[in-house]
C-alpha cells in the first residue's frame, strides 16, 4: 500500500467546484508524474480514468477547460498539499481489449499566460503597445503585466513580486503576458527569475544568497549527476534596436573559448541603457562554460532519510553537503584545461545553487540545478519570438475592428 495518497477536485474555468475524481487509475512506481521549469510553470500531466467510453462525464467533469488541482497526503497526515493544478486540455476514449479507459491530459495554467496579450485594459481595441520609462522591472512592470493578465480573464493571481531598485525603460508591442514576463526578468538583469507556483500564484524575486534546502551525500539522495556544457557560449552581442546599433564583447571568454558572437534584434528598445542591461544579462549567464547538476532526491514517505519533495520549488536555491572529493573531469586531463572546467563535482555542488527545473514522480523529484539563471527558454523559441518582433514592431498602438 503506498504512504502516500492523491486527491483530485474538478473545478470550472470559473473556478466553481464540480467534483473530485475517485476513480482516477494509479499504476506503476510513479503514477503522477510532470516537470515544473523556471520562468515558466508545470508542463503536462496525463491522468486516466476508470470509466466507460459511454459515460464518462462528458461536458460534465471531463470538459474541455475544466481546472483539476491535484493534492498529496501522507497517510496519518492532517494536511494536504496542493502539488498541481492544470486545464483539460485533451481527453481520449481508449478501448484496449476488455478494458475501456479515459485518458485526460492537463496543462498547467501557466499556458494562460502564453495565450493572453499584454494590453492595457479588457477591451479588444485596447492598446497593445504599451511604454514603461524609468520604471522598475518587479514592482512596476511585471505587476502591471499580471495586473492586466488578471483583468482579461487570467486563473492565476500575484504572489510575491519584489522590487528589484533599478530603473528600465521598454516597450511592449504585442506580446503575451509570459513573453512580457519573461523580458521583465532580463530588464531585472542576473539572479532574477519568476515562476508559476502549484497555487496558481506568480513570484517575482531574486535569487537567495543563502540555501533554502540542504541536502545531504548519504541521506535521500539516490542519485547526482553534473554535466560541463560549452556548447552555448555567447561572449559578443551585436544589439539592434530602434534608432540604434550596440556590441558589447566579454575578452576573458575570447580568449578561453574563441570568439562566439549572437546578434539581437528588438526594435522596440530606443534606450541605449536597456540594451546595455539586456547584453549584460545575456553575456552574464553565457560568458563561460554552464555547469548543470541533476539530483534524485527521495520522498520521505519511502525513505526514512527522505526528503519532503512537495517542499521544493523552482528557484528556491540548495547547498550540498558531505559530497566527497572527486577527481578532476577528463575534461580538464584531456581537452579544454580551463579554470573553469577545473572543479570537481564537490566544488560545484557545496556552493548555493538555484533549482532551474523540478520533475516529480510521485516516489522521488530530480531536480535540475545550474550555476547560472536561464536567460532563454530554448533556441528555437528565441527564433520564433525574434521572427514575431519583427513581424509586430511596426503595429500601431491598438488594434481596430
Amino acid at each position: 500500500m503506498r504512504s502516500k495518497r492523491f486527491t483530485y477536485k474538478v473545478y470550472t474555468a470559473a473556478g466553481v467546484y464540480v467534483t473530485s475524481w475517485g476513480d482516477v487509475v494509479e499504476r506503476g512506481s510513479s503514477p503522477i508524474s510532470f516537470s515544473t521549469g523556471i520562468d515558466n510553470g508545470a508542463g503536462a500531466c496525463s491522468l486516466q480514468l476508470a470509466r466507460t467510453v459511454q459515460s464518462f462525464g462528458e461536458d460534465s467533469d471531463v470538459k474541455l477547460g475544466n481546472i483539476v488541482k491535484i493534492y498529496s497526503k501522507y497517510n496519518g497526515a492532517t494536511t494536504t498539499s496542493l502539488i498541481y493544478q492544470g486545464k483539460i486540455m485533451t481527453y481520449k476514449k481508449n478501448i484496449q481489449g476488455s478494458t475501456e479507459v479515459i485518458d485526460v491530459t492537463l496543462v498547467g495554467l501557466v499556458h494562460e499566460l502564453q495565450q493572453i496579450i499584454y494590453r492595457n485594459g479588457s477591451a479588444e481595441t485596447d492598446n497593445t503597445t504599451i511604454a514603461h520609462a524609468s520604471v522598475d522591472p518587479g514592482s512596476v512592470i511585471a505587476d502591471d503585466i499580471m495586473d492586466q493578465y488578471i483583468v482579461n480573464g487570467g486563473n492565476l493571481t500575484i504572489g510575491t513580486i519584489s522590487t528589484v531598485g533599478v530603473s528600465r525603460s521598454y516597450t511592449f508591442n504585442t506580446q503575451t503576458s509570459l513573453e512580457a514576463l519573461r523580458e521583465a526578468k532580463k530588464l531585472a538583469g542576473d539572479g532574477w527569475y519568476f515562476r508559476v507556483n502549484p497555487d496558481g500564484t506568480v513570484d517575482f524575486k531574486e535569487v537567495s544568497a543563502t540555501a533554502d534546502h540542504l541536502l545531504y551525500m548519504g541521506r535521500g539522495i539516490a542519485s547526482m549527476m553534473q554535466e560541463n556544457r560549452m556548447d552555448n557560449i555567447i561572449n559578443r552581442v551585436l544589439f539592434t534596436g530602434s534608432s540604434l546599433y550596440k556590441v558589447e564583447t566579454r575578452s576573458t571568454s575570447i580568449t578561453n573559448y574563441g570568439l562566439q558572437e549572437e546578434r539581437v534584434v528588438d526594435k522596440r528598445v530606443s534606450v541605449g541603457s536597456t540594451a546595455d542591461i539586456l547584453m549584460t544579462s545575456l553575456l552574464d549567464e553565457k560568458d563561460s562554460p554552464q555547469v548543470r547538476t541533476v539530483i534524485r532526491l527521495m520522498d520521505q514517505s519511502i525513505d526514512s532519510n527522505g526528503y519532503d519533495i512537495e517542499s521544493f520549488k523552482v528557484g528556491d536555491t540548495i547547498k550540498v553537503k558531505n559530497v566527497a572529493k572527486l577527481p578532476l573531469s577528463l575534461w580538464d586531463v584531456s581537452q579544454l584545461d580551463v579554470a573553469k572546467w577545473d572543479y570537481a563535482i564537490a566544488s560545484i555542488t557545496e556552493t548555493v545553487q538555484p533549482i532551474v527545473k523540478i520533475t516529480y514522480a510521485t516516489d522521488y523529484i530530480d531536480i535540475e540545478t545550474s550555476d547560472k539563471l536561464p536567460i532563454v527558454q530554448a533556441r528555437i523559441e528565441d527564433v520564433r519570438r525574434d521572427l514575431r518582433l519583427d513581424q509586430t514592431q511596426s503595429n500601431t498602438t491598438a488594434p481596430t475592428t
